[in-house]
């Protein structure tokens, strides 16, 4: 639930900023609604709905860590919260050291993502 207000706002807001002479050039040339929206709305929001699927990422693994730590009896926020209890500080590390690299990996699985889907917006190499 936390990332999902994320993915909506932006999402709202690339399809808000479609160029409206695109569309109404479209319109014109007897384009119908979906292939108005497939064709120009789509394209222009990807980019900020992948800004917002970035955060929400980022917001969703928080949410999950913090549940592990207050009712969970597996997981990365566990093993923290049980190195806590036991004064074990190989364990805690244990636990920050793979969220990290799950944050990590998720990060730049959403970058490989939006570089293959969104080729127009990257800059530079």
């Amino acid at each position: 639930m936390g990332g999902f207000s994320n993915i909506v706002l932006n999402s709202y807001d690339g399809t808000s900023k479609a160029d409206p002479r695109l569309i109404g050039a479209a319109q014109l040339l007897g384009a119908n609604k979906g292939q108005i929206f497939l064709h120009i709305i789509l394209p222009s929001a990807t980019p900020y709905i992948f800004a917002g699927l970035q955060v929400s990422l980022s917001t969703s693994w928080m949410a999950v860590l913090a549940a592990e730590m207050i009712s969970s009896y597996e997981g990365a926020g566990w093993i923290i919260n049980m190195g806590m209890n036991t004064g074990d500080t190989v364990l805690i590390l244990v636990g920050m050291i793979s969220i990290a690299i799950v944050g990590f990996a998720l990060a730049n699985l959403m970058r490989v993502l939006e570089r293959r889907l969104c080729a127009w917006t990257v800059r530079g190499n």
